[in-house]
């Protein structure tokens, strides 16, 4: 009864100050004022303080004047539990309430506008649905033992259902899925059940709750709600919160009475807890000690990085010690692959590449699913015009985000392109396979886009895919070289632009010229002005019309 009052105090003075803090924090987010600070935080003290004399006054009211029916009340059976119960059936009603009539004009503003958009129409709402489904995609294909730690943040790109970025699933449980499969999970789901089974068996038992232990039994089962629909547990002090209160319901789950013989064993060795913690806080605070210094390091790599003050040779010395003091850092080792991958745009060693490659190697082992690596092996293969290994490498990293436009245009061009150069070299069955591929991969633009239009307008979409210049290009080239001119056209045609300082759009254009020329047609306003930026295109033209089948 008295926390049930303390709490509907709270609740006042919360709402007391939330508009003011709401107004002070959006403006300084767009411009800092300490005094404008000072006063937000003034307000937060204030209402604190307020309530914390209210608790105390409200206690010794209750002590005084209303003792005996609190403690009647207390002495039925399950009165912490039932009692609790009451209340959230009151604030069901309450939430009922503010929902369905105009309570909620009552309330501030701030709070006022998001009570009143509270339906399963969110886009919020519509959005978790797709993680989920998206996360039980990825618990499909690795079942038994999971991804592995962040297997969610470095696969969802893979999976998800439409464009969108999002480190966290929002959904505990099915992120530990995805991380530790149904072997982990079993192990800690079944921890978590089997600790809040005894707690309630031996509740039932005693035919009482525990006053000082139940209030841990509400954190853990709250917040282990609400991990349901959001990250809560990503944050290593709610974790923290939530094993505690187990360890805590554990505890109470045993009795309150240890017996002598037990009591007698700890008190007999009652140096080895604290001894223990006192080791393994030494252990962390160097280990901490020697990440800080090892950021300090990278940190001063990303300044000289910014202000593109580089030296090479300084910097590899920082990198490599930043490595040194924490080892398994994948950022340290990227920013080190990055200063190889500057050096070789400089001076084209082959060796640089080499050094990154190795590195790459190392992290692959304990992180297959960096998009880094995709991306650099990439560059590295253009730049020496291996065009075999870029075109693997531009597969994979279509395979990582099948929504991005840029990897699609870099997989249709150099499809196109080797498959013209298998042409040239009189290998037919090379060339159908490499341009049989831009064509599926201009379908697969049309299937995403098609996926995309059935999701729910209240979602907004992060990136959404079209079909580009980059990628209507290659297409059309290979419909040109396969005789089929009319689709070449109808494919090059949307793209037509009169900026020619660009050779790419120079280039879209003499393909769609030659494509109508093919068909008995013309566009002469399109070919005066090709002609007139450049009259060598004439004879391209000529000559492209010349080769077609």
């Amino acid at each position: 009864v008295k926390a049930c009052v303390i709490l509907l105090v709270a609740v006042v003075a919360a709402l007391a100050i939330t508009s003011l803090c709401t107004n002070n924090g959006i403006e300084l987010q767009t411009t800092f004022q300490q005094g404008l600070m000072l006063k937000s935080w003034g307000a937060l003290a204030g209402a604190s303080i307020v309530t914390a004399f209210a608790a105390v006054g409200i206690d010794m009211l209750i002590k005084r004047f209303l003792s005996k029916i609190v403690n009647k009340v207390n002495s039925l059976h399950f009165s912490n539990l039932w009692l609790p119960l009451v209340a959230a059936l009151l604030g069901g009603l309450f939430l009922f309430l503010l929902l369905g009539t105009s309570l909620a004009s009552l309330l501030p503003e701030s709070i006022a506008g998001r009570v009143e958009n509270i339906n399963f129409n969110q886009h919020s709402v519509r959005e978790r649905g797709y993680f989920y489904l998206d996360a039980i995609r990825i618990f499909k294909d690795y079942p038994l033992f999971g991804t592995g730690g962040g297997g969610w943040s470095s696969l969802y790109q893979s999976y998800q259902s439409y464009p969108y970025v999002s480190r966290q699933s929002h959904n505990f449980f099915v992120q530990i899925l995805d991380d530790v499969g149904i072997f982990g999970s079993l192990i800690i789901f079944s921890f978590i059940i089997i600790i809040l089974a005894l707690y309630i068996r031996y509740s039932i038992k005693e035919k009482h709750v525990e006053r000082h232990s139940f209030p841990f039994f509400i954190l853990a089962v709250a917040l282990l709600g609400h991990a349901l629909i959001d990250f809560d547990m990503s944050y290593a002090f709610i974790s923290a919160l939530v094993y505690i209160s187990l360890g805590g319901l554990f505890a109470a789950s045993r009795g309150s009475s240890p017996s002598v013989k037990y009591m007698s064993y700890l008190n007999k060795y009652k140096w080895l807890y604290p001894t223990f913690l006192g080791l393994i806080s030494l252990v962390m605070i160097v280990v901490s000690y020697r990440m800080y210094l090892g950021n300090g390091k990278a940190q001063a790599v990303l300044d000289s990085f910014a202000t593109g003050e580089v030296n090479l040779e300084d910097t590899q010395v920082k990198l490599d010690g930043a490595l040194k003091l924490h080892p398994t850092n994948t950022d340290y080792a990227l920013l080190k692959v990055n200063l190889y991958n500057q050096s070789f745009t400089q001076d084209k060693n082959p060796q640089t590449v080499q050094d990154g490659e190795k590195i790459l190697q190392k992290l692959e082992k304990n992180e297959p699913y960096l998009i880094e690596s995709y991306e650099y092996r990439y560059s590295w293969a253009m730049e020496q015009g291996q065009y075999a290994a870029a075109i693997e490498n531009a597969e994979g990293l279509l395979r990582q985000n099948p929504w991005s436009a840029v990897y699609y245009e870099r997989a249709m061009y150099l499809h196109q392109l080797l498959g013209e150069q298998a042409k040239a070299a009189k290998d037919s069955d090379t060339s159908t396979l490499h341009w049989n591929r831009v064509l599926e991969l201009s379908q697969q633009v049309l299937a995403q886009q098609a996926r995309i239009a059935k999701v729910p307008k209240s979602i907004t979409i992060g990136s959404p895919l079209v079909v580009t210049r980059n990628m209507a290009l290659p297409l059309g080239e290979v419909q040109y070289a396969r005789g089929s001119y009319a689709e070449a056209s109808a494919t090059l045609q949307p793209f037509l632009t009169a900026d020619l300082e660009d050779q790419a759009n120079k280039l879209v254009i003499r393909y769609y010229l030659a494509a109508l020329t093919k068909q008995g047609l013309s566009d002469p306003s399109w070919y005066d002005k090709l002609i007139a930026k450049d009259v060598n295109e004439k004879a391209a033209i000529e000559q492209l019309v010349a080769q077609g089948s």
